[in-house]
């Protein structure tokens, strides 16, 4: 049986020491976290919530192991169980996370989100370069 009800998907670089989530689309591509967390109205325990991050290629089509559905560079999944869905609302939430340890390229990249194996929301989202800064206490050199 598939899934019917809102899906609603928000990114962020991580989770803040404060607790506040500041809502990103845009992350530097050096050692990535992007993290998702996604809401599902319906929700009951036992629902498989599956993501599949792709690079699509945007900037660089002809990447090796570039398909229409673009690269696939991680998964990750959460099984809802009764404590993370809301009595009241039938809304159930969760995380999927994704986790680079090294520099991924700059370009377009896309969260597939699955629920029981059909795909019910995307999310796109961009790597950008890394600008350099001058080192601390350093200035400009002086023309004369």
């Amino acid at each position: 049986m598939s899934y019917t009800g809102k899906v609603k998907v928000v990114l962020t670089g991580a989770d803040q020491p404060t607790g506040k989530i500041r809502l990103r689309n845009i992350f530097p591509n050096q050692k990535t976290k992007v993290l998702a967390i996604v809401q599902l109205e319906n929700a009951k325990p036992g629902m498989k919530v599956t993501g599949e991050w792709a690079r699509l290629g945007t900037l660089h089509p002809d990447a090796s192991g570039q398909t229409p559905e673009g690269i696939i560079i991680g998964n990750a999944e959460f099984t809802l169980v009764e404590e993370s869905i809301n009595p009241e609302t039938s809304i159930g939430s969760g995380k999927l996370q994704l986790v680079s340890t090294k520099k991924l390229p700059p370009d377009s990249y896309l969260l597939r989100v699955f629920v029981n194996g059909t795909l019910v929301r995307t999310s796109g989202f961009v790597l950008v370069p890394v600008r350099k800064q001058n080192a601390a206490n350093t200035s400009p050199p002086v023309k004369n």
